[in-house]
């Protein structure tokens, strides 16, 4: 059954329950998602397809006991209105555990309320998926503190994790020990302030109480995304050996962050909004940097050379790399720099990039920019 294509449509008959063959319930997307869904949708056994289940306040309606019986759900599968969901509603067996086939879950709560911040906790340590799961999204999650059984290797296949708006959370999840996680964003966790060891390690121990055999934290991580964590103000204790495979970070509005650690591996930065990240360490593997939307970057202290360098908005600009950096900067590592772009750097009065050769420039909005000089001359070409 399609109904894909219904945006218009507020409640399913309240008969679908006596579809018994019914295999596949195509429902609109989540953009336009607001259909009431009756309660016994869980009598519909061989439905495979149904990409979204919303759990209702009242008896009528459906609930969180309706999944218990559609072990034969694959592929995606979301679940909205989890505020709706009691503890005692959720079955002693699991409710989802046994869902072997699905890959990617979605977690949603539509109503943020620290009152019921217990209760939430509780829920989403119920709804512990099967060791199969490969993506999970928790969004809106009230609780204060996140389930043991999302950090420890239980969720062995588990590679792409989304957080967010989970506001009432004070300290992330232990992360660092999931085995195939290569992709992490957290987003709108604005009661953290703090990533440190608990973040990096299993289940909130150290790396030696683990029963691990790598030492290393997030051994196959490849893009770490922060966005909107207005509290955060410090990341720390991370270790060399760590984020060996973390070839992208991405930070967005995080106005209280003042330095990032070192990441060994690192080849692609992009720095947003980020007012008091004042000054970057050394990246020996950066290859490209992008800083845009007001930052207060500095320096870029040692980095060996770039493929492509982006700046914009930046405030505060004083230099763009280090004088250190400029000593060994000869002619053979500037010619990897493909792409270099400058635009609305206020108090920009200098830009000491000597021997550089570059393809593609664009110098505009440099308002404060007072000298461009070359030496010699007879090295410049247009």
């Amino acid at each position: 059954m399609n109904l894909k294509c219904c945006n218009c449509l507020s409640e399913l008959p309240r008969g679908i329950k006596f579809l018994a063959n019914l295999r596949h319930l195509e429902l609109p997307s989540m953009d336009n998602w607001n259909v009431y869904m009756p309660h016994g949708i869980g009598e519909l056994t061989n439905l495979q397809t149904m990409h979204t289940i919303k759990v209702g306040g009242d008896p009528a309606s459906c609930g969180i006991a309706d999944l218990i019986n559609l072990d034969k759900l694959r592929g995606e599968l979301c679940i909205s209105g989890i505020e709706n969901v009691s503890v005692a509603q959720i079955s002693v067996e699991g409710t989802i555990k046994d869902k072997c086939e699905l890959r990617k879950l979605i977690l949603q709560w539509s109503c943020i309320d620290s009152m019921f911040a217990d209760e939430a906790s509780s829920v989403l340590d119920s709804l512990q998926p099967h060791s199969a799961l490969e993506e999970l999204n928790v969004w809106g999650f009230s609780g204060v503190r996140f389930p043991m059984w999302l950090g420890n290797q239980y969720m062995s296949r588990l590679s792409k994790l989304e957080l967010k708006a989970c506001q009432n959370c004070k300290e992330l999840p232990s992360l660092g020990q999931l085995p195939c996680l290569k992709h992490l964003s957290i987003n709108s966790l604005t009661s953290i302030k703090y990533v440190g060891r608990m973040f990096s390690s299993c289940d909130g121990t150290s790396f030696r109480d683990c029963g691990s055999n790598t030492s290393r934290a997030f051994p196959t991580l490849e893009a770490l995304r922060f966005t909107n964590m207005d509290s955060w103000g410090k990341w720390d204790e991370i270790k060399p050996e760590d984020f060996p495979c973390l070839q992208y970070l991405t930070i967005i509005k995080c106005n209280k962050l003042r330095e990032l650690p070192k990441l060994q591996a690192l080849q692609n930065l992009r720095i947003k909004s980020c007012e008091h990240l004042f000054d970057l360490p050394s990246f020996p593997s950066l290859q490209c940097i992008k800083i845009e939307g007001f930052c207060s970057v500095r320096d870029i202290l040692q980095v060996p050379l770039f493929s492509h360098l982006e700046i914009q908005e930046l405030r505060c600009y004083e230099k763009l790399v280090s004088e250190e950096w400029l000593k060994y900067c000869t002619p053979n590592y500037c010619l990897l720099l493909k792409k270099e772009k400058v635009r609305k750097s206020s108090g920009c009065q200098t830009m000491p990039f000597h021997n550089l050769s570059v393809q593609n420039s664009q110098h505009s909005m440099l308002d404060n920019l007072k000298t461009l000089s070359s030496s010699p001359a007879n090295q410049v070409g247009f």
